[in-house]
């Protein structure tokens, strides 16, 4: 059994991309794919039962033999592409591919496809409950059938079969709660799709842990068509990124809303980011604070009275906050981070701790108490940039989403702890530098090799 019509082996492309196509397509849909796409990409488009090559099968699928197929020819990285339904398809494709443990997609790419869970109407929904002449006319008026297929009868009776097919199990798919893929999704949608909305496309966010991006193109539902060159170059980018583990650096494509504008103040922010947390909890920040002194330098303030009342207090908090200071001087973690960024501050910490609260509160005191309270300060309310911080997730920032910002924190993520000294960054760096004429200028002189 065949599932896979391709442009000839090519065995030399770093990463295989796989197609599925919308309700009524075959493999032919993605005819001119390969060409476009360039050579470090073997595209593979996935022909299903009951179109072209195997018209005389049954069109009704399941997805395991789908997931099946392509587990059997992926032989290297690979990605998926589902368009239309054949991004639902593609997504319990994965789904299968988890449950079976074989190795997952370096990316599931949507165009033109309503999440899983959303359940809003559709220009093409219930298509397999009307008659002949309605489903061809509403296929027709969504681009979803060429004009010049009507002419010939013949082909169309051929074609009414897995139309049916397909659009029965668009109209009963059900979707069944899962734990997020942990596969990047890339959602494509269509600026003037009547089918599919920008919203339907920006709710695939909440099925993946790995990192969402949401594309908007100008086109149809039929995108891939009308706009083939533009889908392509941004796949093209996206799997050279997604090959290296790095995250997507996609070209700008017309109409791409990747920032969010803050209002009229003429800034903006990226819609997909990293969001990264303080080093510490933020609640440490009420680790010194002494309400009761405030609220007698309030009072005393305010009337001139009760000076005794004043004084005590801010002896009583002072004393406590020696206390708290000689104790978070000696925390492990806190050490660890000022150890990052200067370990000379150590020797600071050191006396804090050994001299406990009750030490001497002279100048030498007080000087390595305000060292001490800036770092905690830092860590505790400012989003470091050297040093110690702490966990990431991704956060999506979208005013057309209900919550207006989603978080997708992932399994795991505040248990796990590392140090990444980031050589490629310094690779670039010196290449850079190498290429510079007024730097290679004052480099030691060399003998040629001749």
């Amino acid at each position: 059994m065949n599932w896979f019509v391709s442009a000839g082996i090519r065995s030399h492309a770093a990463v295989q991309l796989f197609c599925l196509p919308y309700a009524g397509g075959g493999a032919s849909v993605f005819r001119r794919w390969q060409e476009g796409i360039g050579p470090d990409v073997e595209v593979l488009p996935v022909q299903l039962p009951g179109r072209e090559n195997r018209i005389t099968e049954d069109p009704r699928f399941d997805i395991a033999d789908v997931a099946a197929a392509i587990a059997s020819r992926a032989d290297r990285p690979y990605a998926i592409y589902g368009h239309s339904m054949g991004g639902r398809v593609g997504f319990e494709v994965v789904r299968e591919l988890r449950r079976t443990g074989a190795p997952l997609p370096v990316r599931l790419y949507v165009g033109g496809a309503r999440a899983p869970h959303v359940t809003a109407a559709s220009l093409f929904d219930g298509l397999s409950q009307v008659d002949d002449e309605e489903l061809l006319r509403r296929l027709g008026d969504g681009g979803g059938l060429p004009a010049a297929l009507l002419e010939h009868p013949e082909l169309v009776e051929l074609l009414l079969p897995l139309l049916r097919a397909d659009f029965g199990r668009v109209d009963s798919y059900r979707y069944v709660p899962g734990e997020p893929l942990p596969v990047p999704i890339v959602a494509f949608s269509g600026r003037h799709d009547g089918a599919v909305t920008r919203s339907h496309s920006a709710a695939w966010a909440e099925h993946t842990a790995a990192g969402f991006t949401l594309h908007e193109i100008d086109g149809g539902h039929f995108f891939l068509q009308d706009r083939l060159p533009e889908l392509l170059a941004v796949l093209r980018t996206d799997l050279a990124a997604a090959r290296t583990g790095s995250p997507a650096a996609t070209p700008p494509v017309s109409g791409v809303g990747h920032r969010v504008p803050l209002g009229d103040t003429g800034w903006s922010v990226w819609r997909d980011a990293i969001l990264r947390g303080t080093g510490f909890p933020a609640d440490g920040l009420t680790l010194f604070h002494a309400p009761r002194a405030a609220a007698a330098a309030d009072e005393l303030l305010a009337t001139g009275c009760d000076a005794d009342r004043f004084d005590k207090e801010f002896d009583e908090a002072v004393r406590a906050g020696a206390h708290r200071i000689s104790e978070l001087a000696g925390q492990p973690l806190l050490r660890e981070a000022v150890t990052w960024q200067n370990p000379g501050a150590l020797l600071a910490l050191d006396g804090l701790a050994r001299g406990g609260g009750d030490a001497a509160r002279n100048v030498r005191r007080r000087d390595r108490e305000r060292a001490l309270l800036k770092y905690w300060q830092r860590y505790c309310g400012k989003n470091e940039t050297v040093g110690f911080f702490g966990p990431s997730c991704w956060v999506t920032v979208d005013p057309s989403l209900p919550e207006v910002a989603r978080i997708s924190p992932g399994p795991g993520l505040t248990r796990r702890r590392w140090v990444w000294f980031e050589s490629w960054a310094l690779a670039a760096y010196a290449d850079a530098l190498g290429t510079d004429l007024a730097v290679r200028r004052w480099w030691p002189p060399m003998l040629c090799p001749t």
